[in-house]
């Protein structure tokens, strides 16, 4: 059996952490606030958003607000009257499609530092208007449910874990093993003004596998850009997931 440990923190807490006859363990961990939280999906209530465009890029006045004419960065097919080609829209940078940063009329500043606080008055001036939330708060738990799932479909669950650190024990020679986990979106467990709409899972650090005495440190998702499950490098010695990344414990 092989023994893998590796470090990991969760979505709703800061960043990610990784993989093990093999046992593992791992350092776990997501992005801001709440650490070690996860989502519980809530539905979203039906609206209706129209759209407003006009040959170029313009500023628009709407009931004292200054605001924006509609800009196609390339998400055109996602409207309901839209004679869409194709499932997903394309988002390649083409003469059909514009960018914020060429054709925009005003500058597109997603900032937490500027956003929040426009934001939190917005928010304010609805309380003082008596203006009721659409949609309760978000039901927050603690659990990340880390564990390896097998090709086969086994799920192997922590032989134990502690401050972020987890081992698995799984069967010798197991190949095609998958990091699992709730994941959540830091633009709905923080707040919207998060410009973050990933859906994390864990943010996996150092991962180390043992056969018998022998110890060595298996970290591929730290130095391979393009792995299944995983998001880009971080900027430190961790890397989120996607709730089911691929793992390695040989």
């Amino acid at each position: 059996m092989t023994c893998l440990g590796l470090a990991a923190r969760s979505s709703n807490a800061g960043r990610p952490a990784a993989r093990g006859r093999a046992t593992a363990a791992a350092n776990w961990s997501p992005r801001p606030t709440r650490s070690a939280q996860a989502l519980t999906a809530q539905p979203w209530p039906p609206c209706r958003v129209p759209r407003c465009a006009s040959a170029a890029s313009a500023r628009l006045l709407a009931e004292g607000l200054t605001t924006e004419s509609y800009l196609d960065t390339g998400n055109c097919a996602n409207f309901a009257n839209n004679a869409a080609t194709a499932i997903r829209p394309s988002l390649r940078a083409d003469a059909a499609h514009k960018s914020w940063a060429k054709h925009a009329a005003a500058p597109l500043c997603v900032e937490r530092t500027v956003v929040e606080p426009v934001w939190a008055m917005l928010d304010a001036r609805a309380r003082r208007l008596g203006v009721a939330a659409t949609a309760a708060p978000l039901a927050l738990v603690a659990d990340p449910a880390l564990r390896l799932v097998t090709e086969q479909g086994l799920q192997i669950e922590p032989a134990r874990s502690s401050s972020g650190r987890y081992v698995f024990a799984a069967p010798a020679g197991a190949g095609g093993l998958r990091l699992l986990s709730r994941t959540a979106r830091l633009s709905e467990t923080v707040g919207p003004f998060v410009d973050d709409r990933r859906a994390l899972g864990v943010l996996v650090g150092k991962v180390a596998v043992w056969h018998g005495q022998r110890r060595h440190v298996v970290s591929p998702h730290l130095a391979t850009a393009a792995l299944p499950g995983w998001f880009g490098v971080e900027d430190g010695p961790h890397r989120w997931t996607d709730g089911r990344a691929a793992a390695h414990a040989k």
